[in-house]
């Protein structure tokens, strides 16, 4: 893994564009928004970067994950998960769509390695996500949802996530 995403023109089979995610990093999952200006990447160094693809390769905003179990000290004979050593790697994540005009495309549901979900709202300056809770008892693998199915904005507010417990 070189700690990129690349950004392909399938017409041409090129790469138009290379962002840089992290030092060497595995890069797990990328998802235009925003008119398909803006750009999301989730990665195996505990972050959720932003970019701004008219502006170049412009990392707009980055927020860093930790896990919520608590840290292991790792005994010399035995081996630890990332999350029982206190890291936090995100999954995906997945942009919530609502029949509410002031969402915006502007709110995020992540999945985290340490079973746990968290709502990212990008009109928030703060350095954590606005909500947090523990979905699983393994890594949450997939998250999705937020569609508006029915004049009710229930789904809006709801995600549909699977995970390594089997759940």
């Amino acid at each position: 893994a070189d700690g990129t995403a690349a950004i392909w023109d399938t017409a041409q089979q090129t790469v138009v564009e290379r962002l840089f995610c992290g030092e060497k990093t595995q890069v797990y999952a990328g998802e235009f928004f925003g008119g398909q200006s803006t750009f999301f990447a989730t990665a195996y160094d505990n972050v959720l970067g932003i970019w701004d693809i008219q502006q170049g390769s412009h990392e707009i905003r980055r927020w860093k994950f930790h896990s919520r179990k608590p840290k292991i000290q790792e005994a010399p004979s035995q081996t630890l998960s990332p999350s029982e050593k206190g890291e936090c790697f995100v999954y995906g994540a997945h942009l919530l769509k609502s029949s509410n005009s002031n969402n915006d495309d502007n709110v995020f549901a992540v999945a985290l390695s340490d079973g746990s979900v968290c709502v990212v709202d990008l009109r928030e300056r703060g350095a954590f996500p606005a909500l947090r809770w523990q979905a699983h008892e393994r890594y949450v693998s997939e998250i999705s949802g937020g569609a508006n199915f029915s004049s009710l904005d229930f789904f809006a507010n709801t995600v549909v996530t699977s995970s390594g417990d089997g759940t």
